[in-house]
């Protein structure tokens, strides 16, 4: 999403969706004076909003510049590669428990495409549907977004991961010291500290509150069974 630079080292941040990383490049931006960093790649200033009102398209849509059809802040391995200036740099990503990160990630997409929350549920619990649905999020409607790509797909062997459920905030803080030798300036973002995962804009905030997707067993038996090597190679 963000790299960071200096006349010494640099350090990128893989932007996995839906797992907090916005709140971690904001946490990490308050430190770039005293490090003398310089900031690139990042889109995230670039995202402007696109109202939409036709049924089958989102009614809220954050966008911004793409490189070969992903959005820049959510590049996956390898095309993060071909960024200037990345490829050697030192590297970190947050990961999140595979199924919250689903449940995140669909309960936004349901919002913004206005799915109702019966017809969504129905499909979910069906191993077949699901498995369709999925790769049909995955490979086309999400596609630029990289909502429901598997987050091993991120990772490259160089990259130090962070489990966002370990907090963002003084564990976080405490771990980038400890790997990266970077000392974080520990503030108020005004984002929710710890609880910063799923930040959105207000009126998908809203709106999210009141959808009735009932997450249950069936559905987390599916996700499971979808993304099962995450869950084998993030340790989850």
């Amino acid at each position: 999403m963000t790299l960071y630079k200096n006349k010494t080292r640099k350090l990128y941040l893989i932007q996995i969706p839906r797992t907090g990383s916005t709140y971690a490049s904001e946490l990490i931006m308050t430190s770039c004076h005293a490090y003398e960093w310089e900031m690139m790649h990042r889109d995230i200033s670039q995202y402007h909003h696109v109202p939409t009102t036709e049924r089958g398209e989102p009614k809220t849509f954050w966008t911004c510049d793409e490189y070969k059809g992903i959005m820049i802040p959510a590049l996956h391995y390898p095309l993060y590669n071909e960024l200037e200036g990345v490829k050697d740099a030192e590297k970190l990503a947050i990961i999140r428990n595979p199924f919250e990160r689903f449940k995140s990630a669909m309960r936004y997409h349901a919002v913004c495409y206005d799915i109702p929350a019966e017809e969504l549920q129905l499909i979910l619990e069906d191993k077949k549907s699901f498995k369709k649905y999925v790769d049909l999020l995955k490979n086309h409607i999400e596609f630029k977004r990289n909502f429901f790509r598997p987050q091993r797909e991120f990772l490259s062997d160089d990259v130090r991961t962070y489990k966002v459920e370990d907090g963002l905030s003084e564990n976080f803080i405490n771990w980038m010291e400890e790997e990266f030798g970077i000392h974080l300036n520990d503030r108020d973002l005004g984002m929710g500290g710890a609880l910063a995962v799923d930040i959105e804009p207000e009126e998908i905030d809203k709106k999210k509150g009141d959808y009735t997707l009932d997450f249950n067993e069936a559905i987390e038996a599916n996700v499971k069974a979808y993304y099962k090597k995450d869950y084998e190679v993030l340790g989850y």
